[in-house]
């Protein structure tokens, strides 16, 4: 039937159109965010993405009359002791025009494929502002999982919370540790619910040496943890460039209960600030957790969300 969308595997010789669908659909949502001039010159990390997602039969292509009007890819890993189906921002893409219809036939052909291998659980990256494939989403059953934001820092700004803040020393380590450990309770408590990567003493202890680590300090004692780096390359999850700055990247931030609400997350972007500004760093990025209340308030205060990743899960007892 003419006009009408379908979906099957894509080729390689569908990449250049997907790559300037990709393009046009990033230009439409992010044209003004710091993001968006980086990644509008960086086709060859796309192309490389998109050749291993044909190669691995992981990518699909919607097309009407002949022309792609959409794709989307995952890969296939274990995640959270899941075997689970992860399509990154840069993995896909829909004409502005009928998205509804495109992502449903996209999302029909994908989800068959995840399941018949056993991927039960789905994540997909989009604009953060791409409001209508939020709602498409949505409706299949997908809930806001991670979201990603970007921040320029080109003024100076002052402490206000009164406590000392300062880059950690050897001596803080086991104090550091115990903090890292309490942080984790909290995200294994309720509505967050998240197993976060265990950080030994000793990674900290290198961490601590290579300088990334900061503290928040209440009469020498240790009250609140932050950690930042330079990332050494480009990443597709949350569109990172290399040279950018990552916000708790490893060990995370954390403020103790009975401390928080006081501004020394605020002293803590200060820190952020200053690096950025001294380092000629043009932009930092930091990810949260959207069940996390505390990190859905803080980090929109000085940060602009640019990507969102979804999440839905099938129930365990289906069977294809």
């Amino acid at each position: 039937m003419r006009n009408k969308i379908e979906s099957n595997l894509m080729e390689v010789y569908d990449i250049n159109e997907a790559i300037n669908l990709w393009q046009k659909q990033a230009q439409y949502f992010n044209e003004r965010k710091t993001i968006y001039p980086f990644w509008e010159n960086k086709n060859d990390r796309i192309e490389k993405y998109l050749k291993s997602a044909i190669e691995n039969g992981n990518a699909f292509a919607a097309k009407q009359n002949e022309k792609l009007v959409g794709f989307i890819t995952c890969d296939i890993f274990e995640f959270h002791n899941s075997l689970s189906s992860m399509c990154h921002d840069i993995g896909n893409a829909a004409a502005i025009e009928n998205r509804q219809q495109i992502y449903l036939t996209l999302y029909n052909a994908l989800s068959k494929h995840c399941v018949s291998k056993g991927a039960l659980s789905h994540y997909i990256g989009i604009c953060h502002d791409d409001l209508e494939t939020r709602e498409i989403l949505f409706n299949l059953g997908f809930g806001a999982y991670v979201g990603f934001a970007q921040a320029q820092f080109n003024g100076a700004m002052s402490f206000t919370s009164g406590y000392d803040i300062e880059i950690a020393v050897a001596s803080d380590a086991e104090e550091i540790f115990e903090l890292h450990c309490e942080s984790q309770r909290y995200f294994l408590s309720s509505p967050i619910f998240l197993q976060l990567p265990y950080i030994s003493l000793e990674r900290i202890e290198e961490k601590i040496k290579q300088n990334n680590v900061y503290v928040a300090k209440d009469n020498g004692k240790v009250i609140g943890i932050w950690d930042m780096e330079v990332a050494q390359e480009d990443t597709w999850y949350g569109l990172q460039s290399k040279g950018d700055l990552l916000v708790c990247n490893e060990i995370g931030a954390y403020i103790k209960e009975e401390y928080r609400g006081k501004n020394i997350g605020v002293d803590f972007i200060k820190i952020v600030s200053d690096f950025c500004i001294e380092n000629k760093i043009k932009c930092a990025h930091v990810p949260w957790e959207t069940s996390n209340p505390y990190a859905n308030k803080f980090w929109r205060k000085y940060f602009n969300p640019v990507t969102l990743a979804l999440k839905r899960v099938i129930h365990s007892d289906v069977i294809v």
